[in-house]
């Protein structure tokens, strides 16, 4: 018996001995799984680290692609593609140089307007609209009366400024050409619209009217509501403010809650999906030669006072608040603000910032471009439309 009972004894202390080996061995596997997942996380961050403290010290152009476009034409960023449009038509044609679609017509004096990949052509006092897309021509949308000004929002709604003699008409309609709303406005009661903005999903349209009441000029900022919150609104008049001895000739929607006004002695924000509310103002005292916009953000470029260089570039968060400022001395063709980044650029030279105002690259192009746009998933990557041709650039 008492053999018996020690070998019991030994057999549960094999088994406790097993069972602390077992757990040993699962505590060393989680702190090698532990050791690896640390080290990936380290390499990511310093990876990431590098990639956005990284500076760019050339522009090489890796594929050129033949492209046709209209004579004598203009050009616009629609999406990742570029927007030709002249008097005798328009067309998109993709980062390789191939035709996604074009419409004929007769324009004398077209105007077009882009947002994202949505945007709009007409004729100024023509009665013809047409909207389209990046990936199709769209719409044509018939006007009884001739068309002044048009705005389009990244989801395709179009809003059209109408002129009769004594009663200005402002239409909206959705990204298929149908009409949703109009209303009127006269000098007497409301001004002149001079600006329009839509906001992405359709549901605002904000109006800038510049109206004279005795010897002085006064601005009037209106918000209508086409949801259902501006549905029981005289006109969707959702709320409107007044500035006296300004013109506000710019409004832009940089998201479906944030609208920026530009005049020349101010900017102002305005916030809110339904009902929009001053959100703040920035007095300024130079004269603003630029105003660009991107998703949830504004630039602007005035004179530099700085030695040496020519522009100081502002650029300004969704609620009002400056993010930075930059002196450059480029004499830029455009500025965008897209995906994160701030694109100056030339026909041959191009700048490019963070969002947060830090230097990636200050270069030549290499080639003369009439559009560049970003493209592909990183920063490296872009496409510069030339004179018939696209071509694939990337940073080294």
């Amino acid at each position: 018996m008492p053999d018996n009972i020690h070998l019991v004894k030994e057999n549960e202390g094999s088994d406790d001995h097993l069972k602390w080996r077992l757990r040993q061995h699962r505590l060393g596997y989680l702190r090698r799984a532990l050791l690896v997942v640390a080290a990936v996380i380290v390499v990511a961050v310093i990876v990431y680290v590098r990639y956005r403290l990284r500076e760019y010290d050339t522009c090489a152009i890796i594929k050129a692609y033949d492209m046709k476009v209209g004579a004598s034409s203009s050009y616009l960023s629609l999406g990742d593609s570029l927007l030709w449009y002249g008097r005798d038509g328009a067309g998109c044609v993709d980062p390789e140089g191939k035709t996604r679609w074009n419409i004929t017509y007769d324009m004398q004096n077209p105007r077009a307007v882009t947002a994202g990949k949505a945007g709009a052509v007409c004729d100024r006092d023509g009665s013809v609209i047409y909207s389209f897309s990046e990936e199709t021509p769209g719409t044509e949308i018939m006007c009884l009366k001739p068309v002044s000004r048009i705005a389009v929002s990244e989801e395709g709604f179009v809003a059209a400024v109408m002129d009769e003699t004594a009663v200005t008409w402002i239409y909206l309609y959705d990204n298929g050409g149908n009409e949703i709303a109009r209303f009127k406005t006269t000098m007497q009661a409301s001004g002149y619209p001079v600006a329009m903005a839509v906001s992405p999903n359709g549901r605002l349209v904000a109006v800038s009217y510049l109206s004279v009441r005795g010897d002085e000029i006064q601005t009037d900022i209106a918000f209508y509501n086409f949801g259902g919150v501006g549905q029981n609104m005289t006109d969707n008049l959702v709320s409107a403010y007044n500035y006296k001895d300004i013109v506000a000739p710019t409004l832009r929607f940089i998201s479906n809650d944030t609208c920026v006004a530009v005049s020349d002695s101010r900017i102002m924000f305005y916030r809110g999906a339904e009902k929009p509310v001053s959100q703040g103002e920035t007095i300024i005292n130079d004269e603003i030669l630029t105003a660009v916009f991107g998703d949830n953000c504004a630039g602007f470029v005035f004179k530099s006072t700085e030695t040496g260089q020519a522009y100081r570039l502002d650029v300004y968060g969704d609620s009002g608040t400056i993010l930075f400022s930059k002196d450059f001395s480029i004499e830029y063709r455009d500025i965008l603000l897209r995906d994160g980044y701030i694109y100056v650029y030339n026909e041959t030279d191009c700048m490019i910032l963070t969002g947060k105002g830090r230097l990636k690259y200050d270069g030549n192009l290499g080639i003369g471009a009439h559009v560049l746009i970003p493209t592909g998933a990183t920063l490296r990557h872009f496409t510069i439309y030339g004179e018939g041709r696209a071509y694939t650039a990337e940073l080294r």
